[in-house]
Parts: structure tokens; sequence; C-alpha cells
């Protein structure tokens, strides 16, 4: 897996830098300073992924308490 990230201090702090080089199987890909449009796909793809997780959440929700 790999984490990409900005050049934020929350990214680049040495202690966010170690806790992620301590994952195994994780690399650090960091984008280049005033490069924020490298995100776009993947911002995009996370924030679709993160809607549909919602909602099958919310579905399943709403069957439960429906059988409650």
């Amino acid at each position: 897996m790999m984490i990409n990230a900005g050049q934020g201090s929350q990214f680049t702090s040495e202690e966010s830098v170690k806790t992620t080089r301590s994952m195994e199987g994780v690399q650090i890909s960091l984008d280049a300073k005033g490069r924020g449009i490298d995100n776009v796909g993947v911002e995009f793809f996370l924030k679709q992924l993160n809607m549909l997780i919602q909602s099958t959440i919310a579905e399943r929700c709403i069957k439960a308490l429906g059988s409650w």
C-alpha cells in the first residue's frame, strides 16, 4: 500500500513519518510543493468510496432498526 500525502506538517512531521515507515508493506509518497492537483484522482476515488461505505452502513442500520 502507498500513502500519498501533501507536504503539510501533519504528514512530514518526524512522528508521522516514523509511524508510517513502521507499517509493514507501506510506502510514503509525498507530492511536490505546490502540486495540489496531483491528488485529485485519489481524493475523488476516496470520497466516492467513503460515501459508498457510509450509505451501506446507513442501510444496514435502517434494516436492523426496522426489525427491532
